[in-house]
């Protein structure tokens, strides 16, 4: 069970209704849940999914995040998947799409990916059905993913040191046989 950090809340926030998926109720990822009023909250909470119970974004658990990361207030909503080995997936409100790469956001999402290449995990920002994986070196759009295909980053040594480059591939991609740390499914949760 995830712990929330002492005082912090939803109140005042539902975006998390708005831009992550919830395929219990095949809710896309950037489309309002039926069940929520954006100004009070859920109106089915006793009843709400599995998916929904478990679910406590980054602001809620991540004592290193301060006030400005309050999804209500950033409009993104940051997920920790711990089943996709230190994978961290940024949802940006359609609204304000480019909000992420906005200061203080972009250099902490920066620095959460290299941080998260070193152990071989991902940093996937989700605007709608389209990812774009933060790399140390750059960011790579990689659009709307197919659904059974991974994400696979690769490195080469280049005269400035390490470059690294992110695609999606089919799970039968030879490259990806053997290498399962290195690669991820590309499905957000």
């Amino acid at each position: 069970m995830k712990i929330v950090v002492e005082g912090r809340n939803c109140d005042g926030c539902t975006l998390c209704c708005k831009i992550v998926g919830i395929s219990e109720l095949e809710k896309p990822a950037g489309t309002w849940c039926p069940h929520c009023d954006a100004r009070r909250g859920c109106r089915i909470y006793e009843q709400r999914p599995g998916e929904c119970r478990g679910f406590y974004c980054g602001y809620l658990t991540n004592p290193a995040l301060d006030e400005r990361w309050k999804p209500s207030r950033c409009k993104i909503v940051l997920a920790y998947d711990e089943l996709k080995a230190a994978r961290l997936m940024v949802f940006v409100d359609p609204v304000r799409p480019d909000v992420w790469r906005e200061e203080p956001y972009y250099s902490q999402i920066k620095g959460w990916a290299r941080a998260a290449i070193k152990a071989r995990g991902q940093v996937i920002v989700w605007q709608g059905a389209n990812a774009t994986v933060v790399l140390p070196d750059g960011e790579k759009n990689l659009g709307a993913l197919a659904p059974g295909h991974l994400i696979y980053i690769s490195q080469k040594m280049g005269p400035q040191g390490y470059r690294f480059d992110a695609e999606a591939v089919a799970p039968d991609d030879p490259r990806v046989s053997g290498r399962p740390s290195s690669v991820q499914d590309a499905a957000p949760p």
